[in-house]
């Protein structure tokens, strides 16, 4: 760095022989600065142009990134400087607490987006589903009680379809899981629901008209995949058995939970994140990735890219330790799929009763990712590239003799995230969060994954934010003295996290920038004179 110039264009005082700070070599103007706080930083680069060159050095910036971060910061791929790195770390990372949403009487278990960013929705141990509306403020748009109106528990998970039409709702009702069906274009309505064995696999989309969920059957000895549907009329059938996805069954004691289905042909294959950093946690690729048919995935996996993934949480007996994929073709699909025009009365919510299913041979998975540890919590990321999994590693690995051995578990949980276009571990682990339940008490805590940072919820009283790129830990969101369950960050707005725990608050989290456009925009709603509410609020 020369400054030698701009050093002689600085006017120095008249009738001073003395050495003065002008006469300070660059590297003891840079260590000085060194010891400055950021504002002070940007407060001194505005005397003259020599010290802003000074104070734009790539070695000050970096150890200001240090210091604010800790040494596992590093430049995101496509960022050119440590300024631009700090700029962007400090000012778009969703940090501030901007609203406290308090609706829910109980504890709330999840948090899910509409995938255009504009509703996200919760529910929990209140028996609520509620839809909220993003604005200046967040609002409360549509809330059904399942608990009042359908004799359910609580609402455990739920999800919307592709463009935002339809939403799944999964839960509790008399010791046996329940999925419901919501329209979103009649208002909020619920016009389906029916049993699923067993509750842990949640449900998901198949397409925009159809949704995936569990049937045990009668004999309690497989698990069966059915595809629920509506017809161009957005009816449901009556009568008739589910209609099951041929070969696809599993053992009623091999696990299945946190079913997630993905078009290969949504997938993001440009993703920024291309490993080109360096990791602190490497997971052996011989021990994780293990092909349980010994198949070629990369015959399956390319040469279909039209087919579904079927992703979700598995494991023998108690544990649940692995990753499961199965392709299912899209002509498979095509073939199990009813288009049948039959109406339902109006009005009536449509609970079938199901004749004996009988048991197939057990489909394995065509990939198998273990991650010796305790799942805690899966979700796909918005551009249905990557898995993000919360988990829990086992402080010992089990010696496989007591298929009913449940190893020890670390207090330390990290998030990984899992490639489902090359179906590898990204090399970083998401670590800091901690669980503060022993083994045989586990508490399930969801995160989420953008393009550029990583949340999570934990069994304390925070959730966690990092940088997707170099896994540094940006942030601690707070929430009251209660465990954070679920943390979701918007797929259009990654400026945006919402978290949600059992101090039954939902907390909208923003960036610097974004917090202060929100302050701005709700001045001018608060005290907008044309606004019919005005005078009320004064």
């Amino acid at each position: 760095m020369d400054t030698t110039r701009l050093k002689g264009l600085v006017r120095r005082p008249s009738g001073e022989d003395d050495v003065t700070v002008y006469d300070l070599p660059d590297s003891l103007l840079l260590e000085i600065f060194s010891f400055l706080e950021v504002k002070d930083v940007l407060r001194v680069t505005g005397c003259c142009r020599w010290w802003r060159e000074i104070g734009r050095d790539e070695c000050l910036w970096r150890n200001l990134a240090y210091r604010a971060w800790g040494e596992d910061c590093n430049k995101a791929p496509f960022v050119g400087t440590w300024v631009e790195e700090y700029r962007r770390l400090y000012s778009h990372s969703p940090v501030i607490l901007s609203e406290e949403l308090v609706e829910h009487t109980d504890e709330i278990f999840h948090v899910a987006f509409s995938h255009d960013g504009k509703l996200f929705t919760t529910t929990g141990k209140d028996g609520n589903v509620k839809v909220w509306e993003i604005g200046c403020p967040t609002k409360l748009k549509y809330s059904y009680n399942l608990k009042e109106e359908a004799g359910w528990n609580y609402t455990r998970y739920s999800a919307f379809n592709q463009n935002d039409t339809n939403l799944l709702v999964s839960g509790l009702r008399f010791h046996c899981g329940w999925v419901a069906w919501f329209s979103m274009t009649d208002g909020f309505t619920l016009t389906w629901t029916d049993v699923m064995t067993p509750q842990g696999i949640r449900g998901a989309w198949l397409s925009n008209h159809h949704l995936l969920y569990g049937v045990q059957s009668d004999t309690a000895e497989a698990v069966s995949l059915c595809v629920e549907g509506e017809d161009v009329n957005g009816s449901h059938t009556e009568e008739g058995e589910p209609q099951e996805i041929q070969e696809i069954n599993f053992d009623v004691e091999i696990r299945i939970q946190f079913l997630n289905v993905v078009r290969r042909k949504h997938m993001v294959k440009n993703d920024l994140n291309n490993e080109s950093y360096t990791s602190r946690t490497q997971f052996n690729s011989n021990d994780v990735h293990r092909n349980l048919n010994h198949v070629n995935n990369e015959h399956i996996f390319t040469n279909n890219s039209c087919g579904y993934l079927l992703v979700f949480a598995t494991g023998y007996c108690d544990a649940l330790n692995q990753i499961g994929i199965k392709f299912v073709s899209k002509n498979k699909l095509k073939s199990t799929l009813r288009h049948d025009n039959n109406h339902h009365r109006n009005g009536v919510i449509n609970e079938r009763r199901r004749s004996s299913i009988q048991r197939k041979q057990n489909a394995h998975c065509d990939h198998l990712i273990d991650l010796h540890g305790q799942i805690l919590g899966v979700r796909v990321s918005a551009n249905s590239r990557y898995l993000v999994v919360n988990m829990r590693a086992w402080l010992e690995e089990p010696d496989g003799s007591d298929p009913y051995e449940r190893p020890g578990l670390s207090k330390d949980m990290e998030v990984r995230l899992i490639d489902l276009l090359t179906l590898r571990v990204q090399p970083i682990a998401y670590t800091g969060h901690k669980a503060v339940t022993d083994s045989d008490s586990f508490c399930f805590c969801f995160g989420d994954a953008n393009k550029d940072f990583v949340v999570c919820g934990s069994e304390s009283n925070q959730a966690y934010l990092w940088d997707r790129h170099s896994g540094a830990l940006l942030s601690k969101l707070d929430h009251l003295m209660a465990g954070v369950s679920a943390a979701a960050i918007n797929p259009v707005d990654q400026e945006l996290v919402v978290s949600v725990g059992d101090d039954q608050i939902v907390k909208v989290w923003r960036s610097r920038v974004k917090h202060k456009q929100f302050k701005k925009e709700k001045a001018v709603v608060i005290y907008n004179p044309s606004d019919a509410d005005y005078n009320t609020r004064l």
